[in-house]
């Protein structure tokens, strides 16, 4: 944290910004510091991805008859956050919103009992697998929006087209990951769209230049509610702040409790527990106790097992 405040180059820490957020004791001032270790690598090295890209910030957006969005993920699988996004990132309505998820992260139907790779990957009109390409090359795919369809995997769209909605690469890029495990930050630095938001994995700044400059591959905008970042906390930010209406959970049609209808978590559908499923009336203390034993059990698994490799 003295060298980011000394603006001294150097590798980033061992210390993940995500896991900052969860010491009680970080200021914001020192979250967005170290926010700012990590970002400035990219910043520093002008990147070879960040030239591959042919939109850079700024640049107006070109006539369209839908809006082209691009999620990035490591997590489009079954995790928390491909429970978080399945249902947002395949609810757009198809006549306004374009729609491409792409993907870095793992292909393990064996891991995945809810379908929720392939469930995404059937859902949005462009799906595209970056697993086991570089950066560089991730980036120019990403920037080209997938060629309109004619690379990586198609998903419910159409493959290749015509016309002026098929030129150019996507119009706003949501990176879902930011500074958590398993990030490849490097492709959202690359510069794919002329708009860049961080959203829902990660709530906190990326820690670049105050207020997203075009010049530096600092995240522009971030999506919050009031409950996840108060008012107070915005000082935290570098990026400029988009306040979410409504509320509920996304796809539960229920309006939900929070300051100003906080919606920061566009939920997926709720699923029943495996074990309770079928079960109700005077079974569903008994079921809850079978769960919340396996849930221990799990726990305690993952405890020896640490302790082991220790």
């Amino acid at each position: 944290l003295e060298r980011a405040a000394g603006a001294r180059p150097g590798p980033p820490p061992p210390l993940m910004p995500y896991d900052g957020t969860l010491l009680p004791r970080m200021s914001l001032d020192d979250q967005r510091s170290l926010a700012f270790l990590h970002t400035a690598p990219f910043e520093a090295a002008g990147g070879e991805p960040r030239a591959c890209s042919a939109r850079p910030r700024g640049r107006a957006l070109p006539p369209r008859s839908k809006l082209r969005v691009t999620y990035l993920s490591f997590d489009f699988r079954e995790h928390p956050m491909g429970h978080l996004t399945a249902g947002l990132v395949t609810g757009h309505d198809a006549s306004r919103f374009h729609v491409t998820a792409a993907s870095y992260g793992e292909d393990a139907p064996a891991k995945d009992p809810y379908g929720i790779r392939p469930r995404i990957a059937r859902g949005v009109d462009v799906f595209l697998d970056l697993r086991n390409m570089s950066d560089v090359a991730a980036a120019r795919l990403l920037a080209s929006d997938g060629g309109g369809g004619s690379f990586g995997s198609s998903g419910g769209g159409s493959e290749g087209g015509g016309g002026s909605d098929d030129l150019g690469g996507p119009d706003v890029l949501v990176d879902l990951m930011a500074h958590t495990r398993g990030t490849r930050q490097a492709l959202a630095a690359s510069r794919p769209a002329p708009v860049s938001v961080n959203y829902l994995g990660y709530p906190s700044t990326m820690g670049g230049p105050q207020g997203g400059s075009s010049s530096s591959p600092g995240t522009e905008f971030a999506f919050v509610d009031a409950t996840c970042v108060p008012p107070e906390a915005s000082r935290g930010f570098s990026e400029k702040l988009v306040y979410l209406a409504g509320g509920g959970q996304q796809g539960t049609g229920g309006t939900g409790p929070g300051l100003a209808g906080g919606a920061y978590q566009a939920n997926e559908y709720p699923r029943g527990v495996p074990l309770c499923s079928g079960l109700s009336g005077p079974s569903t203390p008994l079921c809850m106790a079978r769960a919340r034993a396996k849930l221990l059990e799990a726990a305690s698994d993952t405890g020896a097992s640490q302790a082991t490799q220790g």
